[in-house]
Parts: C-alpha cells; structure tokens; sequence
C-alpha cells in the first residue's frame, strides 16, 4: 500500500510591533554595551539594574536618542558582564558598531515600581545640583557608585570651588540630605575648609575693598 505523504500546515503567527519610544523624560538607563561578543551579534553588557539578569525584564529597550529599539534577552554571564542578544543584532560588525559607541539601553519609565520615600533611581540623581547649607550651587552629581558598602556620589565641582577635582560622598544624610527630584537640586555637607578656593563672588568682594 502506498502512503500518501503527510501534509504540513504552516501558520504564520503575527510579530507585536514595538512600542512607540518614549520622550526623553520617561527614559531612564538600564546598561551600556561595553563590547562585542563572538560572531553573531552577541554583546557584552554592563547592567545598571540593582540585580543585572533585570535588565532584560522590562520588554523592549531604547538607545540614548530613541532611534534605535531592540528587543533583549540576556544568554551568559563573563566577568561580571552580561552576554546578551539584540533582536536585529546578527553580525560582529554590528556589535562592535554598538560597543564603541558605547551605547546606553533605556526603558520607559512607566515600566518602572515606584520606590518608597527616601529610595531613588541612581539615574534620576544623574545632573543634580549640590547645594550647601547657604543655598549655594557648589557642584553637581556626575555619577552613582557601589563598592559594597552602599552608594556613592561623585559630585563635579562648580569653578571657584576646591581644585576642581572631583570628590566623593556617601548618600545618607549629613552628608547628602533634602534631595527634590522635582527641582532638580539636594543638599550636601562637606567638612569646614573643604573648599580650597574662595567662591567667585566672595573674592569679587574682597577685590574691591583692596586699595
């Protein structure tokens, strides 16, 4: 007896298109690729989520600008870097293209639980002016840290102020306290002195009482 061959039925299951990128407000910074990894378009990633396998958690991903959208799915670990696949990724060449421009991935922020009081996104204190006790703009807030013992803030010194290095504090009050997201601004204590130079409109002052 001949068999009739079996007959396949293909079905084609539609892709979800991605979402609208949204404004640059709503973004907020999840990893940065650090550098290409193998030869198909894997790349190595460092995550900026309190646990790195989250960075994959929140759906689709968004560049700096908004013009670029992927889809990510973490595969391995190296190093203390993710490995990870882009959707559209598929070539060294455009993995490597991706790392040296050291492209940052953003989510929307809507996707994000909202913290308790006195709990911040180490992205929303990016920029943040430093004031001290007097109101004075003595700095800004270049970068979050964690060595293990809790975070970290590097400030930048506004001209006039020390020797224009940066310096570091810990986030807990004193040292940093009344942070308001909303005006963009914190306070922060530094020890007496610790300011070398005079600050521009205190020397301006002592300028025009010399003879």
């Amino acid at each position: 007896m001949i068999k009739k061959p079996r007959r396949y039925v293909i079905r084609h299951y539609p892709i979800a298109p991605l979402p609208p990128t949204p404004p640059s407000d709503q973004r907020i910074c999840v990893g940065v690729i650090v550098a290409a990894h193998g030869i198909r378009g894997e790349v190595k990633l460092k995550a900026l989520t309190q646990k790195p396998e989250n960075v994959a958690a929140y759906g689709v991903v968004y560049s700096a600008d908004g013009s670029q959208q992927f889809r990510l799915r973490v595969v391995g670990m190296a190093r203390g870097l993710l490995i990870a696949r882009l959707k559209g990724v598929t070539t060294r060449n455009a993995a490597e293209a991706l790392a040296r421009q050291k492209t940052k991935l953003f989510i929307n922020r809507q996707q994000l639980p909202p913290l308790p009081a006195g709990q911040y996104y180490h992205d929303d204190l990016h920029g943040l002016a430093a004031l001290d006790a007097h109101g004075q703009l003595v700095a800004q807030v270049r970068a979050v840290m964690n060595f293990g013992a809790g975070d970290i803030l590097a400030f930048q010194p506004e001209p006039g102020f020390g020797d224009g290095k940066e310096f570091l504090l810990p986030l807990k009050p004193p040292f940093v306290d009344k942070i308001d997201l909303t005006r963009r601004q914190m306070v922060i204590e530094v020890p007496e002195g610790f300011f070398a130079s005079t600050p521009p409109e205190k020397s301006s002052e002592k300028s025009r009482k010399k003879p």
